[in-house]
């Protein structure tokens, strides 16, 4: 299974690096080539093989367990079409109840500095790693789980949530900071503005502001 879907990330991160208008929409969206390359980004085409058809027209965001080995993917619409996020369907090696995006990655920075920022989706994750925030995890669009909170809490005593600043990520961030507190987690709620995700917001603001956000943001323990 390791090696299957290693072979198909594989094949999407092949075909992502032919595709310009791929390319050009993840330059939009203020992605850069090294980030591209750093997390295997890649792209599922209508005429894909057809054990990947479900993904057609998709972004590929692989994800990896603990140990860097890619074990499924979520894959994202660049169109209007629904829904906006699938993910790889459960299976031995993938349970995305008990796997955070970047945390492969992150793992022994967290363990240095002792925290952790949570966002919601990859491009909130690619958005904070690639401005110098290399400790951040995503729960990929799934609802946070106690075996995510697990993870976190090997390495971090603090956590710093940032999800939509929305009325979904508010309640999210709720049943979150719950979840981490009881389990002995400093949870510290970054409070976005209405309509914002950490992505749009240092596009717009800069990751300075962010930091500030994070700098003013108290938390429960």
């Amino acid at each position: 299974m390791y090696d299957d879907v290693a072979s198909a990330v594989e094949y999407a991160h092949n075909v992502l690096k032919t595709s310009p208008d791929v390319k050009e929409y993840l330059k939009r969206r203020g992605i850069s080539k090294e980030t591209i390359v750093d997390f295997k980004l890649g792209f599922v085409p209508v005429n894909g093989p057809v054990h990947l058809q479900r993904f057609s027209n998709r972004l590929i965001f692989p994800i990896a367990d603990p140990y860097g080995r890619y074990v499924g993917w979520t894959a994202r619409t660049i169109t209007d079409m629904e829904p906006k996020y699938l993910n790889t369907h459960d299976m031995p090696i993938f349970k995305k109840g008990r796997l955070l995006y970047n945390y492969d990655k992150a793992k022994s920075i967290i363990q240095e500095k002792g925290w952790v920022v949570l966002v919601e989706g990859q491009f909130d994750a690619l958005r904070l790693y690639q401005e110098g925030i290399k400790n951040v995890v995503a729960s990929s669009s799934t609802a946070f789980k106690p075996a995510m909170a697990r993870l976190i809490s090997r390495y971090a005593d603090r956590v710093y949530i940032a999800y939509d600043g929305d009325s979904a990520g508010r309640t999210s961030t709720e049943k979150v900071e719950v979840l981490l507190t009881s389990m002995g987690v400093q949870a510290i709620n970054v409070k976005l503005p209405d309509k914002e995700d950490p992505d749009t917001f240092v596009l717009t603001q800069g990751i300075d502001a962010f930091k500030k956000l994070m700098k003013g943001a108290r938390g429960r323990i």
